[in-house]
């Protein structure tokens, strides 16, 4: 199979030849393998991850859609970033900086739901980091 991970302004990956992957569907986790059922499903902001020559690779994601077609996964993310490519300190703080707004309330529920989202992304990146490894 191949994969590929697109967001609007960066190729993540293209074509990476691939034995399975693990996607955040919006209904649960949906694990791919060769000669899966062609299909289009929406994704939520989480961890993507691949087998590569028995070794594990991980991207984090926000919120997209995948599509397989052919033996071809297609990732189309709002953004992701590689596990490679992530910086844990920056991932850690801004989990630790959006887990405090929103436990501290007094917000708006525009406020909170934005706050909510800062928190989803920076803890799929951290998720990343650890699923790397």
């Amino acid at each position: 199979m191949k994969l590929s991970i697109l967001t609007p302004s960066k190729k993540i990956l293209v074509e990476q030849e691939v034995s399975d992957v693990f996607a955040p569907g919006v209904e649960g986790q949906i694990e791919i393998l060769p000669e899966h059922s062609n299909f289009i499903t929406e994704l939520k902001t989480g961890v993507i991850r691949w087998k590569t020559d028995g070794a594990w690779g991980a991207a984090a994601i926000s919120y997209g859609w995948l599509e397989i077609f052919d033996n071809k996964i297609s990732v189309l993310a709002d953004v992701s970033e590689l596990a490679t490519e992530i910086d844990e300190q920056r991932a850690k703080a801004a989990e630790t900086k959006a887990f405090k707004k929103v436990t501290e309330g007094g917000m708006s529920d525009e406020e909170f739901r934005k706050y909510e989202l800062k928190l989803q992304r920076a803890m799929s990146r951290v998720n990343a980091l650890k699923s790397a490894h």
